[in-house]
């Protein structure tokens, strides 16, 4: 499990899921289970969750994507569907516009 608060700079940022949050923990060889993402009150803009460019997680396939609005809670649950995290599948990439902050929980085994 992963709890922490990705904050997005000029609109973007990546998760890296072999270094995952404030503790950096790798969910190497694991699947993501589980998504609970919250966009902050404060956030001007939708924040969007997609697989990046380069060794993309495609937790939701590879067009699939999430978009959580200021305050929006998005809850997914995965079973046993999404891949495992491995050195091609390992990056989320977030879109926004300016500086967003995505609060997450992430559950994996």
């Amino acid at each position: 499990m992963a709890a922490f608060d990705a904050a997005l700079a000029g609109g973007a940022a990546t998760l890296d899921l072999t270094s995952l949050g404030d503790e950096s923990a790798d969910m190497s060889g694991l699947k993501m289970r589980a998504l609970f993402a919250r966009g902050k009150s404060t956030n001007a803009a939708v924040i969007t969750m997609a697989p990046a460019v380069a060794d993309g997680y495609e937790f939701q396939g590879a067009d699939g994507q999430v978009q959580a609005h200021a305050d929006d809670l998005v809850r997914l649950y995965l079973g046993d569907n999404a891949p495992a995290v491995a050195a091609g599948a390992k990056d989320i990439a977030l879109a926004g516009t300016g500086s967003e902050v995505l609060q997450l929980v992430m559950l994996f085994g």
